[in-house]
């Protein structure tokens, strides 16, 4: 099948609608994949011609270049509620397979297109959305520790701070302190299993692990009961790796004392560091998903333009 003959039927969900009322005649000669987003059907104009038009009323219908432009950027996740996020593809590849499997006589309508549109995809993500990760606590601490000296991280706090950070701490020997132990063992728990298995320490063994973990992550409020003998226990270290590295998600900017003294001679970062580096992050995901975009439309032109020569070519 030419791209010329693309046809894909689609319907954005509202809440937790279903699936609707399917607007085919002929099921098993279209693709349907359904996703918390959307419904979405792809066939050829062969396919379309058998529906009802009325049935079609609630949807909107992609056609030709248009509509291989829509599934590539469906299919690189360009039109995801999150930009750019990988699942859909799997998605995309495993409604193929099924159908495949189940109307195998039906799927060569838009084999030829579906093959190009994986080769397409791929190349799309390869070239502009690799390493496209996402913006939260977790990642954005990831990301400052991503070239400091591997060791043990020492995590302050089990609270909703510490539980969206300890899954990107895996590259870490990780050690989880709180003042309520079994706070931090439910944390701990609560990690996907086959990830990392970070230890839960006393909190009477804090300090201690403040004079010999690599880095800390805190995720509690100030604390002027303990912040002074935390600093105190950091810099009593004198032969610290110059890349160790305290962050700390409860401290504003400019950084109290005690936490000012790490601020003027170590590594610090209070949570306005994480904040700038989320807006550098903002822009540089923006332009990622712009020359994407761009990749995109180009890609479809190009398509196209190679199916219609092949069609004058024919003729």
């Amino acid at each position: 099948m030419r791209i010329t003959s693309l046809r894909i039927i689609h319907r954005l969900k509202s809440g937790d609608d279903g699936a609707p009322p399917s607007p085919l005649q002929n099921e098993k000669a279209w693709l349907a994949l359904h996703t918390c987003q959307r419904h979405l059907w792809v066939s050829d104009s062969e396919a379309l011609s058998s529906c009802d038009p009325e049935r079609l009323e609630d949807f909107e219908l992609h056609e030709s270049g248009d509509a291989y432009l829509f599934l590539l950027r469906v299919a690189t996740g360009l039109e995801s509620a999150v930009k750019g996020e990988t699942e859909i593809f799997g998605q995309i590849r495993s409604a193929w397979q099924d159908h495949l499997s189940a109307n195998p006589e039906e799927a060569h309508r838009i084999s030829w297109t579906m093959q190009r549109l994986f080769e397409d995809t791929k190349r799309i993500r390869t070239d502009h959305l690799q390493g496209f990760g996402g913006s939260g606590y977790g990642s954005l601490v990831r990301k400052l520790l991503k070239d400091r000296p591997r060791g043990q991280v020492l995590l302050i706090g089990a609270g909703q701070l510490a539980q969206s950070v300890l899954p990107y701490l895996d590259a870490f020997d990780v050690m989880v302190c709180n003042r309520t132990r079994s706070k931090a063992e439910e944390l701990v728990r609560g990690l996907p299993n086959g990830g990392h298995s970070p230890r839960v320490a006393e909190s009477a063994e804090e300090l201690e692990l403040w004079a010999s973990c690599t880095h800390a992550v805190v995720c509690a409020p100030l604390d002027e009961a303990r912040d002074q003998a935390r600093v105190a226990a950091w810099c009593s270290v004198r032969d610290r790796d110059p890349g160790s590295t305290v962050i700390h998600l409860g401290c504003d900017e400019p950084a109290p004392r005690p936490w000012s003294v790490l601020q003027e001679r170590h590594r610090f970062h209070p949570l306005q560091d994480l904040f700038r580096l989320q807006r550098e992050h903002s822009i540089a995901r923006d332009l990622q998903v712009r020359r994407a975009e761009e990749a995109c439309a180009a890609r479809a032109t190009e398509r196209l333009l190679t199916d219609a020569e092949a069609l004058a070519l024919l003729g």
